[in-house]
C-alpha cells in the first residue's frame, strides 16, 4: 500500500484514500464507530500453560 501512495500524486492519494475508506465502510458491520468486517481467513493462537 506504501508504494502504492508514493507512485501517485496529491491528488490521486486523496482519491485512492477516499475509496479505501469508502470499502471499508461499505464493508463494515459495527454500528458503534469501530470497524468489524469479514475475512476469508481465521488466526488462532494457542497458549500452552
Amino acid at each position: 500500500m506504501h508504494k502504492a501512495f508514493g507512485a501517485l500524486d496529491a491528488a490521486k492519494q486523496e482519491a485512492l484514500a477516499a475509496d479505501l475508506v469508502a470499502l471499508a465502510e461499505k464493508f463494515n458491520r459495527a454500528a458503534d464507530g469501530t470497524l468489524v468486517a469479514p475475512s476469508e481467513y481465521i488466526e488462532v493462537v494457542i497458549k500452552r500453560n
